[in-house]
This record gives C-alpha cells, structure tokens and sequence, in this order.
C-alpha cells in the first residue's frame, strides 16, 4: 500500500478521453508515475528498485494497442509502464530536458476529454512534435507490435540527461555445436546496446584456431542507446 495512493491519485489527473487503440495509457501512466514519484518526490524507492520496475519483463511480448479482450488487460499496467518509462527519457533527451512525459500527457488534457476521446494516432502525434519524426516509427515498434524498449540500466543518468557511454552487450542465444567436418556452424547472438548513447562497434565472432588458420566473423552494427539486434 506504500504507492498505491500515488497510482489512484494519477488518475484523477487524466482528464483525456481515449478511444481503445490508447485505452493502455491509463492504467500506463497510472502505474508509471507511481514507481517515478515514489523515486524521484517521495524517497520511496531508490534508484536500483525504480530501474527494477520501470524494466519488468511481465507482459513484454504483448502489444498494447489489442483490445484488452484479445490480451490481458495487465499488459497495460506492466508493459504500459515500461514503454512509458523509455518515452519519458526519449523525450528528455530530444528536448535537452525541456519536456517530459507529462509535456505530453498536458497537452492531450488540454485537446481532449470524454466526450472528444484522443487515439494513438494522435497521442504519437503529440510525441512526434514534441521530439522528431524518428519517434513514431519508434512508439509504433513498442505499441504496435510484441517488441519492449530496453531500459538503461544507469537510470539516474538517462534522467539527468547525462547519458552514460555506449556499452555493447553480446548474449550468444544458440549454436548448432558441435559440427562435423565438413558442416557448417551456425550462430545467433542478441546485441544490445545498454549504454546511453548512440554508437557503432565491430562485433566479433572469434572462433579461435581451426587447423593451421585462425577463423573470425565480425560485422559491423550500429545500435541506439537501448537498442538491439539479432545477429545470425
């Protein structure tokens, strides 16, 4: 019960109508403000336990823009929040701290109400003129479509609007190892770039010494902080 008077109290700010397309907005920005002012205002969560939940994997392969008939109306608490917490950062960045989130969340207050609901398409919209044109490809991915944005772990930075450097994370997913010869290897890796800045790196599949020659893959990839790429 520690922040749930800080979920209820959010609501009573909403005063935007939503069509169903953004009906994940409200329990989103609910729950969203909730762990930030529980961390930011109020001291009730340090910086470790907000990165905890503002990263949780719970319903991250969902897509928020489903009817919550088609999914689980939990995807809108959960993932909601977490797409909620990478919007926020995003648009701290782009506006050199200037705007946030709740720039966002005013301006759909000040456009709409219950009777004149606003849609995803609008609130993408709102997004867009507050940032640049690359975030609405970038919201479509994380509503659209079962894909979650990362969350950078140095949280406190990414706020601050003093990112943390690139940082490129490799997790070897599978293989087809062993081989024979003849055969040929497969293998897929996730990169992640868990840093705070944009970047491009050559990464590495170093197969040690085959025979007499020494065998590398590499390729060369460049990745936005947060974001990532399966390599095969």
């Amino acid at each position: 019960i520690e922040t749930v008077h800080i979920h209820e109290y959010i609501h009573t700010r909403q005063g935007w109508g939503r069509e169903s397309t953004l009906e994940w907005s409200i329990e989103g920005s609910a729950d969203y403000y909730e762990g930030y002012l529980a961390w930011k205002l109020l001291d009730i969560y340090d910086e470790d336990r907000f990165y905890r939940y503002a990263s949780t994997d719970r319903n991250e392969n969902a897509v928020l823009q489903d009817a919550d008939s088609q999914s689980t109306e939990s995807k809108n608490y959960y993932k909601g929040r977490r797409v909620l917490t990478a919007l926020d950062i995003r648009i701290r960045k782009n506006t050199d701290g200037d705007h946030n989130l709740q720039s966002l969340l005013n301006r759909l207050n000040s456009k709409f109400d219950r009777s004149n609901p606003a849609s995803y398409s609008e609130f993408r919209s709102e997004a867009v003129s507050l940032t640049n044109s690359s975030t609405g490809p970038w919201l479509d991915e994380y509503v659209q479509t079962s894909s979650a944005p990362q969350i950078p772990e140095n949280i406190a930075a990414a706020y601050d609007n003093n990112p943390s450097p690139p940082n490129f994370d490799i997790e070897l997913e599978n293989t087809n190892s062993p081989i024979t010869e003849g055969g040929v290897l497969n293998a897929t890796a996730t990169v992640t770039n868990t840093g705070g800045q944009p970047d491009s790196q050559t990464v590495r599949l170093s197969l040690g010494t085959l025979g007499e020659s020494s065998e590398d893959y590499s390729e060369f990839i460049s990745l936005n902080e947060g974001e990532s790429e399966v390599v095969n």
